[in-house]
């Protein structure tokens, strides 16, 4: 699904500033911290911030909440060059894969979906020459 863009999102976020607020949860664009080269499967959760610095140089996040060591371990499959998974406490869903103003939702692993919507938004970022 597209979403709307977030006129803020020519806003740099700098260490210890003020937490932005966002047009949606997770967002998919908005105030960003700058060249976030984040990759791979994360243990941590990704502040807001940081999660629309990586939509923006092009990387397709995959985010989870609730779901069992098999069902992450699976989720993991999708992780790759400019494909984030990490958890997220906060979704309004088990999974939602963002990119640069475009979101999927899902109410479990469906690594087909997910691999669709990788295949359809990885590398589109607006940093992203060419």
């Amino acid at each position: 699904m597209r979403e709307a863009f977030d006129p803020n999102s020519l806003q740099h976020v700098l260490p210890g500033g003020r937490a932005p607020t966002y047009l949606t949860n997770p967002p998919t664009s908005g105030p960003h911290v700058p060249g976030a080269a984040i990759t791979g499967v994360r243990t941590d959760v990704l502040d807001k911030p940081t999660q629309v610095g990586a939509l923006e140089g092009g990387s397709v996040l995959v985010q989870y909440r609730d779901l069992s060591a098999a069902d992450v371990q699976r989720l993991e499959s999708v992780a790759g060059d400019k494909v984030i998974v990490a958890p997220n406490p906060d979704l309004p869903d088990k999974v939602v894969a963002t990119a640069w103003v475009f979101k999927r939702t899902c109410s479990a692993v469906d690594t087909a979906a997910l691999t669709e919507f990788v295949t359809a938004h990885r590398g589109k970022g607006p940093g992203i020459d060419g």
